[in-house]
Order: C-alpha cells, then sequence, then structure tokens
C-alpha cells in the first residue's frame, strides 16, 4: 500500500511540474532552470530544462557554423552527467541520458530567419540512473554554475523515499539534502 502511495505521489509530482514547465514555457526566466529528481526503488529519474539562452548566450536556432558548434560542445558537455549533478552515495550508474537540443538545433534549417529571431528556445535533459542502494543517497551537488556562467539559479523539487521537497539553488549553494 505505502509503495502505491509513493508511485501516485510520483506521478502527480511529476504531473504537476510537467504543467508548471509547460505553463512557464513561453515565459521562461533567462538565467534561471528547473529540475525534478525523483527517486524509487534503485532507480533516480533527473529532468532539467533550461532557457537555452542561460546555457549557449542565445535562444535562436543555430544558423552560423560557430553557433552549432557551441551547441554540439554544449550537449557533449552536459551528456557526461558529472558536468551537471553529483550524488554522494546510493552508488549510482547512469543508465540512459537524453539531451534535447531541437529548439535549438535542427537538422532541418529550411525555416525562416526571422522565425529564428523570435524564438524561445529551451534545453531539455534527461538523465535515468540505476542504484545499488539508492535509499542511501544523502545529498547531490550541482555543477552546473561553474559550467555555465549565465545561470544565476536552478529551482530543484525531489521526491525520495523519505520526503518530497524543493530548494533553489545558485552559485553560492548547490547542495540537495535528501535527508
Amino acid at each position: 500500500m505505502i509503495n502505491l502511495f509513493k508511485k501516485i505521489t510520483l506521478i502527480g509530482l511529476f504531473a504537476i511540474s510537467t504543467i508548471a514547465m509547460a505553463n512557464n514555457y513561453a515565459s521562461h526566466v533567462h538565467g534561471h532552470a528547473e529540475m525534478t529528481i525523483a527517486v524509487e526503488n534503485n532507480n533516480v529519474d533527473l529532468k532539467l530544462i533550461a532557457p537555452a539562452e542561460s546555457l549557449l548566450g542565445f535562444e535562436h536556432k543555430a544558423i552560423t557554423p560557430e553557433e552549432i558548434s557551441k551547441v554540439i560542445a554544449m550537449k557533449e558537455h552536459l551528456i557526461n552527467h558529472a558536468n551537471v549533478i553529483l550524488f554522494n552515495g546510493g552508488q549510482c550508474q547512469i543508465k540512459n541520458v537524453n539531451v534535447n537540443t531541437n529548439d535549438i538545433l535542427r537538422y532541418d534549417q529550411q525555416d525562416h530567419a526571422q522565425e529564428y529571431m523570435y524564438s524561445h528556445a529551451e534545453i531539455t535533459l534527461k538523465y535515468q540512473y540505476n542504484c545499488l542502494k539508492a535509499n542511501d543517497i544523502s545529498s547531490a551537488k550541482i555543477q552546473l554554475f561553474k559550467h555555465f556562467s549565465a545561470l544565476e539559479k536552478v529551482e530543484v523539487m525531489w521526491l525520495t523515499y523519505a520526503k518530497q521537497s524543493s530548494i533553489k539553488l545558485d552559485a553560492n549553494t548547490t547542495e540537495i539534502n535528501f535527508q
């Protein structure tokens, strides 16, 4: 029964955060990102949504070779989960990574240049971990501020076996305490 309650709570948390993030899509705030973390059984799911401007310095479709190279380099950087977050405990191994740059970099570059000027593109990042002892994860340290100077705040919402909570992080406060 408790496991069912956790699953319902987890689904509710992600539904609410997804709706909130979708509603914020048109009015995202430069320098601010949103992250959700869910720990259930031996799995950890992490999702980050950030304005492309906060990670790249622009949010129009990448057109020039320099812009395209910058997007590709950012994507390669984010694929390494240690550049984003470090968990303390849990013995976690990454099992799936998805860095979605479709808003900013598409292989179909036939749209009109004027459309690129007015977009509010976002980068979406998803990590899935398998952990030997997920219940032993005590904290995590966000690494994003070291690599992306335009990123000012990350609002984190999380759900673990013990509690759910949220915190606003910045360059001076980078640790999430799950206990």
